[in-house]
């Protein structure tokens, strides 16, 4: 009796387990088919999961994987790589090249934005690798796009230049106008980097005549070109000004420190000195960079205080040298990464020539056994055939005697 019990708690325990696993199966599915149309959704149920109740590496790598997804369709950046690895471990093994695909790029975002660019660059390049491999035009155009910026971000522009082309590439073949509007609002902005103003306006000026992208990135627009503006070494105050008020008037603020510096010597600019220097007080606020070191030795130039003004531009060439240490980082990603594919390969290359002349061998002793077994059949059969052909004779000869006797003895 006792027994039968205990089978049958073993049995109801292994039935709520193999319900619980169905219901977690189907709550990341669920979470799945959100994650395209609704990932603050995505975000919200995934939250609320209880991890505990994850059974298998299998379902850990897939609630990784979707947590990773739903924080970056959700615009949460996070440089912490351990929610992305058990799906970049598991995948690396297990499950399809779509997972192995979106585990390596996600895991390169994370990366990203630790500012760990050289191991970025490597994720994204094998994410670009999968993503070739599928023909999947979304991901190739992300995975370009990712490369780009972190090249851009260490520096690299000709470098960034040429996968965000690639990027525009694929987001133009596959519809994608949002994305592709906004690479080139990037391209537009990485060719002013590179001091071709004229190409750059061309883009700005394009996208802001179309009437076809979204009240945010209009507002991206105007302040990047506002920017671009203000910066060069010939600048264009009065009309960089002029799209930094419509940006701010649009709702919003501007996208960043450097360009409210940029507007605060606009604003000097024009003479309006007190609002400039607002502006100025409160970014100084903000930890020092190189970006306000340039609007303000700018700033000083304007009002003729060029003594000053030679003490921040000396500030920022101090930081140009430290460019030069970063640019590299992106670039020695992208050359190891290489040259491991092409050792890998070569071993393939190796293994396949290996396995090729095993395989050959194999079946070269093979055809020698097999014809030794089958000559030395024949020649046996050729034996036993003669043996049976003399035996024949010898009792043709044998039965010839005998009719020969008797007919002698008649």
């Amino acid at each position: 009796m006792r027994k039968s019990r205990l089978t049958a708690y073993a049995l109801l325990t292994s039935f709520l387990f193999s319900c619980s696993d169905i219901g977690m199966s189907g709550r990341l599915e669920e979470i799945e088919s959100l994650m395209p149309s609704r990932p603050d959704s995505a975000l919200t149920v995934i939250r609320a999961m209880d991890t505990t109740r994850l059974r298998g590496a299998s379902q850990k790598a897939r609630y990784s994987l979707l947590l990773s997804m739903a924080l970056a369709k959700n615009d949460i950046d996070t440089s912490d790589v351990s929610i992305s690895a058990p799906a970049v471990e598991f995948y690396s093994r297990h499950g399809s090249r779509h997972d192995k695909m979106k585990a390596e790029f996600y895991r390169g975002q994370q990366q990203h934005n630790g500012s760990r660019y050289y191991a970025a660059a490597v994720s994204y390049l094998k994410a670009l690798d999968y993503a070739i491999q599928l023909e999947d035009l979304e991901y190739q155009g992300l995975s370009n796009g990712s490369l780009s910026e972190v090249y851009s971000a260490t520096y690299n522009y000709y470098e960034a230049l040429s996968y965000l082309d690639d990027a525009i590439d694929c987001f133009h073949s596959n519809d994608d106008s949002r994305r592709l509007n906004l690479a080139v609002c990037r391209k537009a902005r990485l060719l002013g980097n590179m001091y071709r103003f004229d190409e750059a306006d061309s883009l700005y000026e394009s996208l802001l005549g179309s009437g076809g992208i979204s009240p945010q990135l209009h507002r991206t627009v105007l302040s990047y070109y506002a920017h671009s503006l203000a910066a060069r070494p010939d600048p264009d105050y009065q009309k960089a000004g002029e799209l930094y008020r419509e940006a701010l008037a649009s709702g919003g603020g501007l996208e960043s420190g450097s360009d409210w510096g940029a507007y605060a010597c606009c604003l000097s600019a024009g003479g309006d000195t007190k609002r400039a220097d607002s502006i100025m007080k409160q970014l100084e606020q903000l930890p020092r960079s190189e970006n306000y070191a340039f609007w303000k030795a700018r700033i000083l130039e304007l009002r003729g205080q060029y003594k000053a003004a030679i003490e921040c531009r000396n500030t920022i060439l101090s930081a140009d040298r430290v460019k030069k240490v970063f640019s590299q980082s992106a670039a020695i990603g992208q050359r190891d990464y290489f040259r491991l594919q092409t050792e890998s390969s070569a071993k393939e290359s190796r293994v396949q020539r290996i396995l090729t002349f095993t395989i050959s061998l194999a079946f070269l002793l093979a055809g020698l056994l097999a014809w030794t077994i089958f000559d030395r059949q024949r020649r046996k059969n050729r034996e036993e055939r003669e043996r049976l052909l003399n035996l024949a004779e010898t009792a043709r000869l044998e039965l010839h005697d005998i009719r020969f006797d008797k007919n002698a003895s008649k």
